[in-house]
């Protein structure tokens, strides 16, 4: 029944569904380029063997690891890789170039889900993290289709959510293989009525750097020279003003302090220019120049205003706070800081990360800022290189426990695999 009420619900909501992503399309340069797309009526879509669905960017980089493995060990898997964000469909075009097909999932519309499925004809399905979408549960279930949920997490607010509806939630469920990435998680999966539950890990604790990372950070460490870059990444609506608004005491006692800020969103670059404005600061943006070309000779602040390149900034940052994290988001990733050694803050904002934050708090790896003392907090890793060079070692080592995520989603896709074969 509720099933059937969610499917109603769709077509009722989808002419506001359409106009807001046109708006949010529109100021990315896009306007209705991908209209069909995003209702599965795309003529370029085709037959593929696996769907890997990843619905943002930090999805994408987390299943990066993943896809290369395929590839290396399955090679005659074709492979489409679904997104639901533009910053995460251009990532995956820089990332995988024509080695794999890129859409749009479609919005979860019965009708649209079941002719996508049916034109594609995967014989494997996978989503990253935790994307229960109804219509797409269960036209899988329809099909046949292996469905599987990988570096399944889910949180408590979502368990009891789920669990008012529990008829739906196990019938939706039944037949999907969820990986999930703490026994924590995978009680809470079997609590709402899931089936197949077993514990993999958290593949977002597994990097790959980019094959020019080397010479590309070699070029910013010039331009950096010997400032102490804090670099603030990921940040949303609000953020941004809390942390120039600290920057200022923060630069005005330590002068050689940089910073350097990466919105999440790229539709609000020009908002937070405006912002770096409206505080006075000398400023360059990303876009506007190469590598080689950037400097803090004469300027306080780097706009990150760019996509696909947080890594490098990483590679040259002193201190990194990551964003999502001060307003109730709920926080991003901060593995790949971590991977490359580097001192982690974020904001009080965490839900989203709690089990990793507990994790490096273990290790004594990470700093929770609190607005109202962040600076404050800050200062002793401003002054002590050597506080900041014992952080970072421990975010290393706490990440280099938990690689063994890919091999647990390899195993599960060799076994479906040769099921299939039979």
């Amino acid at each position: 029944m509720l099933l059937r009420i969610y499917k109603i619900l769709w077509w009722i909501i989808l002419p506001w569904v359409l106009l807001f992503r046109y708006f949010k399309d529109k100021k990315s340069g896009h306007g209705f380029c991908y209209l069909f797309e995003r209702l599965g009526l795309s003529r370029t879509t085709r037959p593929h063997d696996i769907i890997l669905h990843a619905v943002s960017l930090g999805e994408v980089r987390a299943m990066t690891p993943l896809v290369f493995e395929i590839q290396k060990q399955l090679p005659d898997l074709s492979i489409l890789i679904t997104t639901t964000t533009l910053t995460g469909r251009k990532q995956i075009e820089q990332s995988f170039g024509n080695t794999v097909s890129v859409a749009f999932l479609p919005h979860d519309i019965g009708f649209f889900i079941h002719r996508f499925l049916k034109k594609v004809q995967p014989k494997i399905l996978m989503i990253m993290e935790t994307e229960i979408w109804p219509n797409l549960l269960d036209s899988c279930q329809k099909l046949n289709i292996s469905t599987f949920i990988i570096s399944a997490c889910l949180s408590d607010r979502s368990q009891k959510g789920y669990a008012k509806i529990p008829k739906t939630i196990q019938q939706l469920l039944k037949n999907v293989n969820i990986l999930a990435q703490t026994v924590e998680d995978q009680n809470r999966f079997l609590a709402v009525g899931a089936r197949k539950v077993s514990v993999m890990g958290n593949l977002k604790y597994i990097t790959v750097l980019p094959d020019d990372f080397n010479a590309k950070t070699q070029t910013l460490l010039l331009a950096k020279q010997n400032y102490l870059l804090w670099c603030v990444a990921s940040t949303h609506e609000g953020e941004e003003k809390i942390i120039l608004d600290e920057f200022k005491k923060i630069h005005k006692e330590f002068p050689q302090v940089k910073l350097a800020i990466a919105p999440r969103h790229p539709e609000r670059f020009s908002s937070v220019e405006s912002l770096i404005q409206d505080h006075g600061y000398r400023y360059q943006k990303r876009s506007d120049m190469g590598f080689d070309e950037l400097s803090f000779e004469h300027t306080d602040v780097w706009l990150w205003n760019s996509i696909g390149e947080l890594l490098y900034l990483y590679g040259v940052a002193d201190i990194i706070t990551v964003g999502g994290s001060f307003v109730p988001i709920g926080g991003h990733n901060i593995l790949e800081p971590a991977y490359l050694h580097k001192v982690i803050t974020v904001g009080p904002c965490i839900d989203n990360i709690q089990d990793m934050v507990t994790q490096f708090m273990e290790y004594h790896a990470i700093i929770i800022l609190e607005q109202q003392d962040l600076y404050a907090q800050l200062t002793p890793l401003i002054k002590d290189p050597k506080m900041r060079n014992m952080m970072g070692q421990n975010a290393y080592l706490c990440i280099m426990k938990n690689q063994d995520s890919l091999s647990h989603i390899m195993d599960a896709l060799h076994q479906c695999v040769s099921q299939e074969g039979q």
